[in-house]
């Protein structure tokens, strides 16, 4: 089951687009009121601040409220916790950085959080995908020339065959080195990972785990 949480980061768009291929839409309670006309919502979580605070009517909507309102947790945490209560297998984030720098960075580290807790877990803004991933092997299939970074997350060996600036147990590390600027020199490139490191490539660019 594919899973869309659309988060509230302000500096974002939230795209008609993301619910392609979704079986179920989560809104986190921050982000109620910048849903486009139209979006299907089937969940709406968090401590409902927001809500009550501007007085928004959800009730046109027609979504399921779940109001949690420990504080020990954010919202997209709480969002996340259900999506996988409700056996999510795929987990798209949206909205989910832009804005405070402290939330932005936050929230990505919630892919390494949850990575180990369901199949797949990525971040989007729109143009990009951004996925955690430790000491595995996997595909990036795609158009020649779309974009592909590898960041250490904190450090990582990677070997690549299929990109624009290939690889062989290139040693990163979160302060000195990256793979930054590269692109798919193939339509499909081969990656393998030792260590932590985020990914980021084009949207349209389809990561296969083996």
């Amino acid at each position: 089951m594919n899973v869309l949480i659309i988060a509230d980061s302000p500096d974002c768009d939230i795209k008609r687009e993301y619910q392609r291929g979704i079986d179920i839409t989560i809104c986190l309670d921050g982000a109620i009121a910048k849903i486009p006309e139209g979006t299907h919502i089937d969940y709406i979580i968090g401590d409902f601040d927001t809500i009550e605070r501007n007085n928004i009517d959800t009730s046109i909507l027609d979504a399921k409220h779940i109001k949690i309102t420990e504080q020990d947790s954010t919202d997209l945490e709480k969002g996340i916790e259900y999506a996988l209560s409700l056996g999510a297998s795929s987990i798209c984030i949206a909205n989910a950085f832009g804005g405070r720098s402290d939330h932005s960075l936050y929230n990505i580290s919630m892919l390494k959080k949850y990575s180990s807790k369901v199949e797949t877990i990525y971040m989007t803004n729109g143009l990009e995908h951004i996925y955690y991933l430790c000491n595995t092997d996997l595909s990036l299939l795609g158009t020649i020339g779309g974009s592909v970074a590898i960041i250490p997350f904190p450090s990582a060996c990677i070997s690549s065959q299929g990109l624009k600036y290939d690889m062989q147990d290139f040693a990163i590390k979160i302060g000195e080195n990256a793979s930054v600027s590269n692109s798919l020199r193939k339509e499909k490139a081969l990656i393998s990972i030792s260590g932590d490191a985020l990914v980021i490539c084009d949207q349209v660019i389809k990561l296969e785990k083996k």
